[in-house]
């Protein structure tokens, strides 16, 4: 990846062409989230799993945890990218592949919140505040970000047909929106790690 960018990011070329060592900041400058994925699954198993737990994901509840940060990541992918693009979120047209059924089980167990296809926002909702959540959030910031969507719900709600609605955002949003909750205010039960 270095030599593919030794001549065109000046921040490689300036280490390359003194014969001086790329510093590792200067490196993950040349990540995409396609390599990011591809690091955390070449990672050691322990090493993976030590990551897990200092962004509070790892469940030891879930026998196949190894992956799960690489399926976090690729899962975001698409929205990461809508979102620097200004392209269209609601209807998730962003989604660039299947989430993996890992992701999706990990999710069940770790949050207590089923039925996640990632084919609605409000998945990527729970996603995210599950992230938020490890990087140490409060629960009055938490829970303020889930206010705000459900006054964006409310609104859109107003402006369009019950149909469309549904079509756009899902009939399982608000059940979704509990349990979501519910895990906000069990934060400290659902975050545990050993």
């Amino acid at each position: 990846m270095i030599h593919e960018h030794c001549n065109s990011k000046p921040y490689i070329y300036h280490y390359i062409h003194q014969d001086r060592t790329v510093p590792l900041y200067a490196v993950f400058e040349l990540f995409t989230l396609g390599n990011l994925v591809f690091f955390t699954r070449c990672m050691s198993q322990n090493l993976n799993i030590e990551a897990q737990k200092q962004l509070k994901l790892y469940s030891p509840a879930f026998d196949q945890s190894k992956d799960i940060l690489g399926d976090i990541i690729d899962c975001m992918k698409g929205l990461r990218n809508a979102i620097a693009h200004n392209g269209v979120l609601y209807d998730c047209r962003f989604k660039t592949g299947e989430t993996s059924n890992r992701l999706k089980e990990y999710l069940a167990v770790k949050m207590d919140i089923h039925n996640l296809d990632f084919d609605r926002i409000i998945d990527y909702l729970i996603l995210l505040i599950l992230i938020c959540s490890g990087l140490s959030y409060s629960k009055a910031e938490l829970q303020r970000i889930i206010r705000q969507f459900e006054q964006n719900l409310d609104f859109l709600r107003s402006k369009i047909s019950e149909s469309t609605y549904d079509k756009i955002i899902g009939v399982r949003a608000r059940p979704k929106l509990r349990s979501l909750k519910n895990f906000i205010n069990n934060l400290d039960f659902y975050l545990k790690t050993d």
